[in-house]
């Protein structure tokens, strides 16, 4: 017996939903409660799926992306300001590494400043724009990173500046010690600034072999310099006038050129308290 297959027009249809709806309209309360919640749990996981969108999720207005003219140009200077400072950074990050790897010792407390310019009437003096807070003190010596050598020595600070005295002035003496490549030859002695262009070493016996070219370097000093560091070549050997039996050495620094733009300042771990 062939099956019968009903077939719904869609005015049925439309009046089979409608009668359905007067049903459900009449029906208890009760009972569309419970269909209610009947809904609400079969179709929950798509429900869920509306509420991780807050209310406020709606993109900005054109007008809430605009900032006026005043506070663009605010952003826009503070931008290229901290870009400026950041490239300045980088700047001495890269010139501090450059010393430490040419240092036989590593220098964690190695400050690169600015020579601001020579110190007020006084030719063989500069100022630079590190101090105090920036853990430089007296005493503290100072290398030129172009040549990773020393040029002169820390005298007097303030928090945010220092007075760097050159070893070149006549009233700068520090301990130095004289070596030679390939020799066992290690003198120790003071240099003493000529007010020119070098230094004198004095008082040195006429018995020590020194000769044009040997190495002169910042000897260690506790708490100021932990190693050498190289200041520049003995450039002249000459018997002292008044006294025969001596040597007068003179000193030809590494840095003589013109004033440095920048300048090495050596923060020991433990900071001395000696003044030169």
């Amino acid at each position: 017996m062939a099956r019968r297959h009903f077939q719904l027009s869609n005015g049925g249809l439309f009046l089979l939903l409608l009668s359905s709806g007067f049903v459900l309209l009449l029906l208890p309360r009760s009972v569309t409660h419970r269909v209610h919640f009947l809904f609400a749990e079969t179709f929950e996981p798509l429900l869920r799926i509306g509420r991780r969108f807050p209310d406020n999720a709606a993109a900005p207005s054109p007008q809430e992306q605009v900032v006026s003219l005043e506070e663009h140009n605010t952003l826009w200077k503070n931008y290229h300001n901290l870009h400026a400072r950041l490239m300045k950074l980088q700047d001495e990050y890269n010139t501090a590494a450059r010393i430490r790897s040419s240092l036989p010792r590593f220098y964690s407390g190695l400050v690169i400043a600015d020579v601001v310019g020579p110190a007020a009437g006084l030719s063989h003096e500069i100022l630079i724009n590190k101090g105090a807070a920036d853990g430089v003190h007296s005493g503290c010596y100072v290398m030129s990173p172009e040549h990773n050598s020393i040029i002169g020595v820390v005298r007097e600070t303030s928090d945010a500046m220092a007075r760097v005295r050159l070893l070149t002035d006549a009233n700068q003496s520090i301990p130095i010690r004289i070596r030679r490549d390939g020799a066992a030859l290690d003198v120790a002695a003071m240099m003493i600034g000529d007010g020119k262009r070098g230094g004198v070493v004095p008082m040195v016996e006429r018995e020590k072999d020194i000769r044009p070219g040997d190495a002169v370097y910042a000897a260690p000093r506790p708490g100021l310099l932990d190693t050498p560091v190289i200041i520049g070549n003995v450039a002249e050997v000459q018997p002292d006038e008044e006294s025969p039996l001596l040597w007068k050495i003179f000193v030809q620094p590494i840095d003589i050129g013109s004033e440095p733009e920048t300048a090495a300042v050596i923060v020991p771990d433990t900071p001395g308290t000696e003044r030169q």
